[in-house]
């Protein structure tokens, strides 16, 4: 297995010392965080004989999407079928989930998916090699009636990605001798920085910054919305993934350490929109804490990059 990485802090002189040559510091960053798909595609070559199963998580905004489909890349490269099954397709619909205390519907709860279609689902892959896979219309917030044909041959690793992917629940009731040794793959941004001593973002002020610009650019949610949801994000996080999280097989950071300086320059303009709102505090902190990191143009960053899931291929808002 590969070694779980080190929670690390990265300080602002030792990045600014680094964007004396900003693109090659992108560049070795870039590397990093290929390395590391390198190190999880020959952990998952070395144990598939047949049908591997491998389950994906991490919370919100750490490059899930662009992880496993640059995972799946680097298997096939090793000789393996590899697909991603979203385990959003899986969604019971909308008002059907557990509720909270205050009266809402918990979504990221693993009790919100189709429990049922997705151990069946599982157990004809691992028994027959082949099975039918629902689709989830986020639009009307419903499943589809239609239904996927699915098949595998050969060595194939089947990828199920998503926020509950670690929770015993998916699997209880499949016998060991059907499920085999699913490996376990967790994503997160676990890069902190700081300015000597005094902290200047977290990871998950990183993890906030790429999703109030990728709601922004791909679902139409301004940021007052976003914010509006955070805070039952992070509870999410707390009640389905970390839990579990230490059960995984494989750690991959997702954090590029040249990521602030893209992300501070396209949040300056916008994060003033809250001021007024119930999250004008926030809003100046991060204005605040950014502002100290040098502006790295968007167009420095790689169109492979996982930074580009949430800033767009453009860049343009």
């Amino acid at each position: 297995m590969n070694p779980a990485p080190i929670q690390p802090t990265l300080d602002l002189t030792a990045l600014r010392a680094q964007l004396a040559d900003a693109d090659r510091f992108v560049a070795e960053e870039e590397a990093a965080y290929n390395h590391q798909i390198a190190l999880a595609a020959d952990t998952i070559a070395a144990a598939t004989d047949g049908c591997q199963i491998v389950w994906m998580c991490g919370p919100s905004s750490v490059g899930k999407t662009t992880t496993a489909k640059r995972l799946c890349a680097a298997l096939e490269n090793r000789g393996l079928q590899a697909f991603v099954i979203s385990l959003d397709d899986f969604y019971r619909g909308i008002g059907n989930a557990p509720r909270l205390a205050d009266g809402s519907f918990d979504y990221e709860s693993p009790e919100a998916l189709d429990l049922p279609q997705l151990r069946r689902c599982v157990t004809e892959l691992m028994t027959t090699g082949e099975t039918r896979l629902p689709r989830y219309n986020f639009e009307t917030g419903q499943p589809i009636a239609l239904r996927v044909q699915f098949r595998i041959t050969g060595r194939t690793a089947v990828i199920f990605e998503g926020i509950q992917a670690f929770s015993p629940l998916l699997t209880d009731g499949i016998p060991r001798e059907i499920l085999g040794s699913p490996l376990r793959l967790f994503i997160n941004t676990h890069t902190r920085y700081t300015n000597g001593d005094t902290p200047l973002l977290c990871r998950r002020d990183i993890r906030l910054a790429r999703r109030l610009l990728r709601d922004e650019r791909t679902r139409g949610s301004d940021f007052e919305e976003t914010m509006s949801m955070w805070q039952k994000v992070l509870a999410g996080d707390e009640r389905h993934i970390f839990p579990y999280s230490d059960a995984a097989d494989i750690l991959i950071n997702s954090s590029l350490g040249y990521e602030p300086c893209v992300l501070g320059g396209l949040l300056a303009d916008r994060l003033p929109s809250l001021y007024g709102t119930a999250y004008e505090a926030t809003a100046r902190r991060l204005i605040a804490a950014f502002a100290q990191f040098p502006v790295l143009a968007p167009e420095l960053v790689p169109s492979g990059s996982v930074l580009r899931e949430f800033i767009g291929t453009s860049c343009t808002f």
